[in-house]
């Protein structure tokens, strides 16, 4: 299956950005010559000709790729076959988003936390 018959549309519940990942995913893994294919029963992707790859490979292959509020997360379990499964997963941004009084106290140029 080549990414060009992958249909990242049928990817829901994630909405444009997890269909933007998705592609990126089929993208990445077909340039070395692996194809995905989405469940949308239980919204799994499963790697084909995978059961032969770890893990920690399938995970670096797909770290190949920049993705934006859903990122892929493989999984431990399998198909029947043996290839991978994948799940989105929520990306972490690790930015702390400051309360409204660090903001107030940056733009009056106090330290946070003073009152006067």
């Amino acid at each position: 299956m080549s990414v060009a018959s992958f249909d990242p549309s049928r990817v829901s519940g994630y909405g444009i950005s997890g269909q933007e990942t998705a592609r990126k995913m089929a993208s990445t893994l077909e340039a070395h010559s692996l194809s995905l294919t989405y469940n949308e029963s239980n919204s799994k992707f499963t790697i084909h000709s995978s059961s032969r790859i770890d893990k920690e490979t399938i995970a670096k292959i797909l770290s190949k790729a920049v993705y934006k509020g859903w990122g892929p997360q493989v999984l431990d379990e399998t198909d029947d076959l043996g290839n991978r499964l994948v799940q989105l997963r929520v990306i972490d941004l690790k930015m702390r988003i400051p309360d409204m009084w660090e903001v107030h106290s940056a733009l009056q140029g106090k330290p946070s936390g003073t009152f006067f």
